[in-house]
């Protein structure tokens, strides 16, 4: 006899309690934009990977009233000798929570201070049952494997909340992990260079500790406003040449470019354009950076498919 009933039904039928029992809800719609023809991003097509999004937790002084959404699946690659005492796994009925490492941010204002933070799960109406994870060590390798495995990890533009993460997780557990979603901010915003940052540390941290093999990347792209068009700084399209040879000379507006082909086992990357207005560019740096913007759906990706080696 196994040592659950539950694990006596057949796979499929496991599959259906899992989805029920651990549903992660709608998720930030930060990372789930639609591109310009339309068509929503990897991760929210019908059949693909449901979405978990974790983001930074509120300021200290709101922090009591947010502690009901903290993230409530347990880290450990074995249950707990004895279940929690709670009836529910519902983010509106918080579980005794292990310890989640904390981490220093920047805020985003003009005061541009230093403040602690953590990570917390933003998806409305979430439910994970994480008592079921406790009951035995063969249900908790399976249950983990549909949490981990079966969902898109999307941190949006809390990239620091990446290594945190992580690190929370056993070995065994992160290794689970093969889907991540990233939001890359615009250079035109005053905190881009504490992003560049936050960006490499976050691409470095993936590059050799995860096992990540699927990557959705909603990029801030830039569009003139309408009316202030000037038909000789018209940004071209770039080709996957223009665009290797901007990220061999480092050029600021694809900095992180490199950093995203320096990531091991990728087998797709899915980018998505988010794009906005910005004013007439008076820099070099912003003309090549509305012409990259233009080419996401084109000659960046296919940059990223030549060196990278997609097979997807």
């Amino acid at each position: 006899m196994p040592p659950s009933l539950l694990l006596g039904l057949p796979y499929e039928l496991r599959l259906m309690i899992y989805a029920y029992l651990f549903d992660a809800g709608e998720p930030d719609p930060l990372t789930t934009m639609r591109d310009r023809d339309g068509d929503e991003g990897a991760g929210c097509k019908k059949g693909s990977a449901r979405t978990i999004s974790l983001r930074h937790s509120e300021p200290p002084s709101q922090q009591l009233a947010a502690c009901t959404q903290c993230f409530g699946m347990p880290p450990q690659p074995s249950p707990p000798s004895s279940p929690s005492s709670s009836n529910s796994g519902s983010t509106n009925t918080p579980l005794p929570q292990p310890s989640r490492t904390r981490y220093h941010v920047m805020d985003h204002s003009w005061h541009r201070r230093c403040v602690e933070t953590t990570y917390r799960l933003a998806n409305k109406d979430a439910f994970f049952c994480a008592e079921l994870m406790r009951v035995c060590r063969d249900l908790y390798e399976e249950t983990a494997e549909f949490v981990y495995a079966r969902h898109v990890f999307d941190f949006g533009a809390d990239v620091e909340a990446v290594r945190p993460f992580f690190e929370d997780l056993s070995d065994a557990t992160r290794r689970r992990v093969a889907s991540v979603a990233l939001y890359k901010k615009g250079p035109w915003r005053y905190d881009c260079w504490s992003d560049r940052c936050e960006w490499r540390a976050a691409c470095t941290y993936l590059r050799e500790n995860a096992s990540v093999q699927h990557l959705r990347l909603v990029v801030q792209a830039g569009q003139v406003v309408k009316g202030q068009e000037v038909e000789a700084d018209a940004p071209r399209e770039l080709s996957s040449a223009d665009v290797a040879l901007l990220v061999s000379i480092r050029h600021e507006a694809l900095l992180w470019i490199g950093d995203v082909v320096r990531l091991k086992g990728l087998r797709t990357v899915d980018v998505v354009p988010d794009f906005g207005l910005m004013p007439s560019p008076q820099t070099s740096n912003l003309l090549v950076f509305l012409a990259f913007s233009a080419s996401l759906n084109t000659g960046v990706k296919d940059f990223l498919r030549e060196r990278l080696q997609l097979t997807g």
